[in-house]
């Protein structure tokens, strides 16, 4: 059992530190990248915030892109 939840905890790791880097660096806050540890729709979830939604890290300096 204990060999279970380290797997589980190394996948989580695995998925969630790539994802918390890149979405800091879009600009958008880290805990966003929380999304890609639900199960099956998480990951898409992501990957819709980071296709479809303006990065604040784009933006000109008045806020405008």
């Amino acid at each position: 059992m204990a060999g279970l939840f380290a797997m589980v905890i190394a996948s989580a790791v695995l998925f969630l530190y790539p994802a918390w880097r890149i979405f800091t660096r879009a600009g958008f806050a880290p805990a966003t990248a929380l999304t890609v540890l639900v199960p099956f729709i998480g990951p898409l979830v992501a990957m819709a915030i980071l296709t479809f939604v303006e990065w604040p890290a784009t933006r000109g300096p008045e806020g405008e892109a």
